[in-house]
This record gives structure tokens, C-alpha cells and sequence, in this order.
């Protein structure tokens, strides 16, 4: 961490923060303010699922299936239809992706339906 200047209060947070912390400042800042870009690294371990983000989340991750899926059946009723061997293997290398999307929001939304 490189800063253009030192702040008592900040460097205090930072150092009794129990996780790894990257910190950027900013190259365009406001005038008379300093910007900074802060991550924080928390292992997966020490976080809970918060139930009221995964509510509100649910409904979103539900739209997010629904469109997935959509263009992965687009995909492959594309697959099915085209004669040409090389547009064939970049729709089903396109198909794959979708497929894998699907199956990390079902698992998301499998997860977020268990609390």
C-alpha cells in the first residue's frame, strides 16, 4: 500500500483488520477529498449467508436461470440445425458455457432455497 499521503485513523482500521486488505488510491481523485479502492479477502469459512440478501436475491437469481437456460436451448436448437462443422464447434463450445452457467445458478439458487 502506497499512498500519496498518511492518515492516523485509516492506517489504524487497516491494521486491526483481521483479513487481507488491498488498498489503491485512486489516479483521478475530487478535489479536496483523497479516493481510495479498498478489498478485503474473507475466506469463504468465516462467512454465513446473510438470509435477507438471499431473499431479495432470489428472484433475480430465478430471472438469471430462466435466461440462461433460454439461450442454452437457443444454442443448441442452433447446434441441431447447422450443417457447418466449424460453426458447429464454436456453438457447442458456446453451448457448454451455458450449460455451466446454468449449473452454478442452480446450485446458487439451491443454496439460497435452503435458508
Amino acid at each position: 500500500m502506497r499512498l500519496d499521503f498518511t492518515n492516523d485513523r485509516l492506517n489504524k482500521w487497516i491494521s486491526e483488520c483481521p483479513f487481507p486488505i488491498d488498498v489503491k488510491q485512486s489516479m483521478v481523485e475530487p478535489t479536496g477529498c483523497r479516493q481510495l479502492n479498498i478489498a478485503v479477502t474473507i475466506p469463504d469459512t468465516a462467512v454465513k449467508p446473510n438470509p435477507d440478501a438471499i431473499r431479495f436475491n432470489l428472484a433475480d437469481l430465478e430471472l438469471r436461470y430462466m435466461d440462461a437456460c433460454k439461450k442454452r436451448d437457443s444454442l443448441c436448437h442452433l447446434y441441431v440445425c447447422e450443417s457447418n462443422a466449424l460453426k458447429k464447434r464454436k456453438l457447442e463450445k458456446e453451448w457448454r458455457q451455458a450449460c455451466d452457467l446454468c449449473r452454478r445458478i442452480e446450485g446458487k439458487l439451491e443454496e439460497a432455497e435452503k435458508v
